[in-house]
């Protein structure tokens, strides 16, 4: 299997497609890959924490976006946004009110389509 695994790896495979081929579950992918020493990590979310990043994650709060977005787009994580912008979540009602307009939203261009 390690064989296998190291050559799947090195044609730049993605962790779910060679679990389903080697007929293992990701995780056993990720601990194949620590063990190769082929972690896979993101340079850009370690990259330093920029005043402009930060005015970058504050300006996507105010206008309303969620920490989970800001995260995302800003490539941070979002416990590292929690901590520069405590308070600022959404709660479980405005989460739930997010959800269901885009619910409403796309049952509308479904409906403009079909």
């Amino acid at each position: 299997m390690n064989e296998q695994f190291l050559e799947l790896e090195r044609k730049g495979w993605t962790a779910a497609r060679i679990a389903e081929t080697l007929g293992v579950s990701a995780r056993t992918v990720y601990r194949l890959r620590r063990k190769h020493g082929f972690a896979r990590t993101d340079p850009a979310s370690h990259a330093p924490l920029t005043p402009e990043r930060l005015a970058a994650a504050s300006r996507m709060i105010a206008d309303g976006c969620s920490h989970r977005e800001v995260a995302r787009t800003l490539r941070m994580t979002t416990t590292t946004v929690a901590r520069h912008f405590p308070g600022t979540a959404w709660s479980h009602q405005e989460t739930n009110e997010y959800i269901n307009s885009l619910r409403k939203a796309n049952k509308m261009i479904e409906r403009m389509y079909a």
